[in-house]
């Protein structure tokens, strides 16, 4: 296994605020049931830290915990934040921390996030938060049984997968962005409108790989740049939010958001049978 390390973090603001949103709490909950998933190649209790609700974080605390990340030992990181976010009049990107630094302001800006100037860094930042425009200047998922219908696939295959084509790629940072600049981003019952179409495509993408597995027993698949093509075209049509996707750094080879290596021996599953039992 690679050294790499999985960051969550929420902030539904002050529940006394008129803009508190409890759902980004089961939209975090969303996003790390993915990632432990494995299709979402079965990260590991010591390689994720969560901060939410009754476990705060503050831009200081934040920064210390970027060190480790910043260094050549970490091979591979994603930070994830749900929550309030924007763009300040500056036309920097920032997100709202629950605890507020000196002045009342806890904006932290997402260059913060970015392991900038940093050759070496490998990194998915996923910020799935308004970006509205704020007075204030930047220096102040999925659920593992979505999966469970295409077979019973090992996380650990899945992971050597991913880690190999993470380390593939050449070191830079991909950022997504639930919406574009000076958009709002959408709360649901579930959590998040684009945590939602998130999970919706991967289903999506999850039938259409069982259905190439009856063809291809013993193939892989992995779909980064793919998904996010799919994801904005989805949030579009609805006339909800534009997602918006970054590159920082040359590279020829994405990371991979969604990875599947098939095992040499499973059993395939209809939706109330077992079909067959392959071996390889």
């Amino acid at each position: 296994m690679i050294n790499r390390h999985l960051i969550l973090i929420s902030n539904p603001g002050n529940p006394n605020d008129k803009n508190y949103v409890k759902t980004t709490e089961e939209a975090i909950d969303r996003w790390e049931a993915f990632f432990r998933s494995p299709i979402g190649v079965n990260w590991k209790d010591d390689e994720i830290t969560r901060f939410g609700e009754g476990n705060t974080i503050d831009p200081k605390r934040l920064k210390r915990m970027m060190i480790p990340l910043n260094t050549v030992q970490c091979q591979y990181s994603i930070i994830v934040f749900c929550g309030h976010g924007c763009c300040t009049a500056d036309e920097e990107d920032a997100i709202q921390l629950p605890i507020p630094t000196e002045g009342n302001n806890n904006l932290l800006p997402v260059e913060d996030l970015l392991g900038s100037g940093l050759s070496f860094v490998r990194r998915t930042v996923i910020l799935d938060a308004c970006r509205s425009l704020v007075p204030y200047t930047s220096k102040q998922l999925f659920e593992e049984r979505q999966f469970s219908s295409i077979y019973k696939i090992d996380g650990t295959e899945c992971g050597k997968y991913y880690d190999s084509l993470i380390m593939q790629a050449q070191p830079h940072v991909e950022i997504l962005y639930s919406t574009e600049k000076h958009q709002k981003a959408y709360g649901s019952k579930e959590g998040s409108r684009y945590a939602d179409a998130m999970s919706n495509i991967v289903r999506i993408k999850s039938l259409y790989w069982k259905a190439c597995a009856i063809m291809d027993p013993y193939g892989h698949y992995n779909s980064m740049c793919d998904l996010q093509k799919d994801l904005t075209s989805d949030l579009v049509s609805k006339n909800i939010q534009t997602p918006e996707y970054k590159i920082l750094g040359k590279t020829d080879t994405l990371f991979p958001f969604v990875a599947m290596h098939l095992p040499t021996e499973r059993t395939l599953y209809s939706d109330d049978a077992v079909v067959e039992v392959l071996k390889g």
